[in-house]
């Protein structure tokens, strides 16, 4: 015995729900396509950011900060900061006795992707793109800055009058600050979204339809459908 399929639309028509269907689709369709915005329209995609949560030491000579270090190099924020504090404090020093202060003691040179900050020919601190980053800025532009803040510290504090450095002089405070960046890939990026966007409207369209034929018993196929659209 043959069997004999009919067709959809005809098998709609014959139970008398065909106007009622034909209706709710091209309502569903009119309301996706009315959402989806052109794609000359769309605005570009310029890269997912995201946010990191970064420890830093800040380090003050004569209550003034003068620098914020990250961890880089293998090393800690506080053992960057130790060093720093070494390194003003013995470079102020000759001879057992503390030396009066010029702002020429006080250099920055690049080397490499990070640039030196030295007092007296002795290195304090680099400043690496991991320190530049908690700035904004670039490793040559933060040791400048450094460098700036670290002559009007010693400047204030008078070295030299006396044998002895000031007590204190470079203390260490810990840290945390968020930086935001933004992802590569731009280009990609937008094409997936525009990918994902497309799905969206296209399952939600399907959705729909589902429910006002099948009722209650379709709201859990369209909520699959869309659960699988925002993961493709």
């Amino acid at each position: 015995m043959k069997k004999f399929l009919i067709p959809a639309t005809l098998a709609i028509a014959l139970i008398g729900a065909g106007p009622a269907f034909a209706a709710t689709t091209t309502t569903t369709q009119t309301h996706t396509q009315s959402k989806m915005a052109p794609s000359h329209m769309m605005a570009p995609h310029q890269g997912m950011a995201h946010t990191q949560t970064v420890a830093y030491a800040a380090v003050r000579v004569n209550n003034q900060e003068v620098a914020r270090l990250a961890s880089a190099g293998g090393y800690s924020p506080q053992a960057r900061a130790a060093i720093f504090r070494r390194a003003v404090e013995t470079g102020l020093v000759r001879n057992g006795r503390a030396q009066a202060f010029r702002s020429s003691d006080v250099t920055v040179k690049t080397v490499g992707a990070n640039a030196e900050l030295r007092l007296n020919g002795r290195l304090v601190a680099l400043a690496t793109p991991a320190d530049a980053k908690l700035s904004n800025t670039t490793p040559y532009s933060l040791a400048q800055n450094w460098a700036s803040s670290l002559r009007s510290a010693l400047m204030s504090a008078n070295i030299g009058k006396t044998a002895a450095l000031p007590k204190n002089l470079v203390t260490v405070a810990m840290g945390k600050t968020t930086i935001r960046e933004a992802a590569a890939g731009g280009g990609a990026g937008a094409h997936t979204m525009h990918t994902n966007q497309m799905r969206q409207h296209q399952t939600t369209g399907q959705g729909q339809m589902q429910h006002n034929k099948g009722g209650m018993g379709s709201r859990e196929t369209q909520q699959q459908t869309q659960g699988k659209s925002g993961n493709p």
